[in-house]
């Protein structure tokens, strides 16, 4: 639940602070590192010849009735639910 200060910052806007704020601090300072990896992988010609995996974990938290800060849409639950941010339908 850390990020960097300017990243924090950059989502000012957002009144939300330990939740909504800092969720989109991190996905846009993840967004950010990621392509630093894709321009490097460019710089070195083997962007063309290289699979980059992401892998998550279960959904966001969105207990205390959304209190977290997370919202699984269009999928359904998330942590600590029955669906974990899953499919609506089988």
């Amino acid at each position: 639940m850390q990020v960097p200060q300017a990243e924090y910052d950059a989502f000012g806007f957002i009144s939300d602070d330990w939740r909504r704020r800092r969720y989109h601090a991190m996905v846009a300072h993840v967004d950010g590192q990621v392509g630093r990896i894709v321009d490097a992988l460019r710089a070195r010609q083997i962007f063309d010849s290289t699979i980059l995996f992401f892998s998550s974990d279960n959904g966001g938290p969105i207990y205390q009735d959304g209190a977290a800060g997370s919202n699984n849409w269009p999928l359904k639950g998330g942590k600590a639910s029955n669906w974990e941010g899953g499919p609506t339908s089988h």
